[in-house]
């Protein structure tokens, strides 16, 4: 892979700084010990190569198991989300838009791996992770497209189609870079379910597409697999970055089937450390790398996308450390709903007189922890062909907007609308600290923009759209807790 793909992975939201990786992420790296398995990218291995093979082999024998079998496809599919439950089993229980979203699907996978461990008769296999990364591999990996047919378990017919095709998502959908970027683990944990978890699951489409089907997919774990990577990434990142020590957190107890069908049950405190508690590793996303490296000075500055100084990091630093607000201000509502389709969308949020002196704190004081953008009651029309960037402030005379603007907050994912009205937040700390430095932060009104944009590179929203409506939102506004 390109020699600067980690930057999404590590420091891409910590640019002009000069880190190394920490002790803990270079423990996390290093070469495995005796009974450990290693996790490797998906693009390091051989397509025809063992690994993939003993996955291949496992997906047929769970397929050909009866969905009353715990260790079936149908069933470990079914913990996750199923449209049709099957009475006394585990079903529909994955944690969604919660703070339990990462131990949850880390407690999912570890026994999902040692039941395809058993299935495919290979003890050694670990699951790979699917390393996607904005400025190297993102397309699907050639396993799971080629041969085409019924023969090849890991293909799924019902994707879509360019993604089928060897197509490369669009960058901003798999870039962890702004969630890496969080300083605290709520926020961490709502950006990156976010993208590219949830981005990444629309742009996959078919099975992926849908809460309740998603796990049916092969890749799903492969997905998800990254995604528990990036969690290690960030603890490992520093900075003041941690898990939750509360009690709820740490202490509450899900059900899943270990490889021989007995129902088990596993806590949070359970899975803190995947390589002690869990005998997993996972291997550099960088093929071939050995133990990771730090970054000096120069390396950072080439490789960072949006510039964000020191100086505001230790302001949002501060700002997470202040005590909250009695409760959360209402400081920008938008007048009316906002229709989505194939052109850019904007609405604007006046700024109450409040507000205006709230956010004059973060100038100075710091006041409050959290400054957010929430998009409420969002409703799907239809199959989701697009998704929306979203820009603040942008400017009038932009023409071409680039997701690595000091503008962008985030990506509007529609994972989970077919099944109903959703809601989105987003941190509006980084972008308000870049835009006051660069003096396009408005005091009395902040313009929002929704940018649509195809999941696979090379496509033309106005095509795929059309005239119809994709989406509407309901309620935009931005609250300071």
């Amino acid at each position: 892979m390109d020699d600067m793909n980690r930057r999404d992975f590590v420091i891409a939201a910590i640019g002009g700084m000069s880190i190394a990786a920490s002790p803990r992420a270079l423990d996390a790296l290093a070469p495995a010990q005796p009974g450990m398995h290693v996790r490797h990218n998906v693009y390091c291995l051989n397509p025809r190569g063992r690994v993939l093979r003993s996955y291949a082999r496992a997906v047929t024998v769970m397929q050909g198991r009866p969905s009353t079998d715990p260790t079936s496809w149908s069933a470990q599919a079914a913990i996750h989300g199923t449209l049709t439950p099957t009475p006394g089993m585990i079903v529909n229980s994955c944690e969604h838009g919660t703070r339990f979203f990462f131990s949850w699907h880390r407690m999912y996978l570890y026994f999902f791996e040692r039941i395809v461990r058993q299935a495919s008769g290979d003890p050694a296999f670990a699951l790979p992770y699917w390393g996607y990364s904005p400025t190297g591999d993102r397309a699907l990996p050639v396993s799971f497209r080629t041969p085409a047919a019924a023969t090849n378990p890991l293909y799924v017919a019902s994707r879509r189609v360019a993604v089928n095709a060897g197509t490369p998502l669009t960058a901003s959908v798999v870039d962890a870079g702004p969630a890496l970027g969080q300083l605290t683990f709520n926020p961490f944990t709502n950006a990156l379910e976010g993208t590219p978890h949830n981005v990444v699951h629309g742009a996959v489409g078919g099975l992926m597409g849908s809460v309740p089907r998603a796990a049916g997919d092969p890749i799903f774990y492969l997905h998800h697999a990254q995604i528990d990577r990036l969690w290690d990434v960030w603890i490992g990142s520093g900075g003041g970055r941690a898990n939750p020590t509360d009690a709820p957190w740490l202490t509450r107890s899900y059900d899943f089937y270990d490889e021989t069908g007995t129902r088990v049950s596993m806590t949070g405190t359970q899975v803190l450390d995947d390589a002690r508690q869990l005998r997993y590793r996972y291997a550099p996303d960088r093929c071939g790398q050995g133990v990771a490296r730090g970054f000096d000075a120069a390396a950072l500055r080439r490789i960072t996308r949006v510039p964000l100084e020191p100086r505001f990091l230790a302001m949002a630093d501060t700002v997470r450390r202040r005590p909250p607000l009695p409760e959360a201000v209402m400081a920008a509502q938008a007048q009316a709903p906002v229709t989505l389709g194939a052109a850019a969308a904007d609405t604007r949020l006046p700024v109450s007189p409040e507000a205006r002196r709230l956010l004059a704190g973060f100038k100075t004081e710091q006041t409050g922890n959290r400054v957010e953008l929430w998009l409420e009651d969002i409703r799907l029309e239809g199959e989701p062909e697009v998704f929306y960037e979203l820009y603040v402030n942008l400017p009038t005379d932009v023409r071409d907007t680039v997701y690595t603007s000091p503008h962008y907050v985030g990506n509007l994912d529609f994972f989970g609308a077919a099944e109903g009205a959703q809601r989105r937040r987003f941190n509006l700390i980084p972008v308000f600290l870049r835009l006051l430095e660069l003096n396009r932060w408005a005091e009395d009104t902040v313009r929002l923009t929704f940018v649509p944009r195809p999941f696979t590179e090379g496509d033309n929203p106005a095509r795929l759209l059309g005239p119809r409506t994709q989406a509407v939102v309901g309620r935009v506004s931005i609250r300071i807790e």
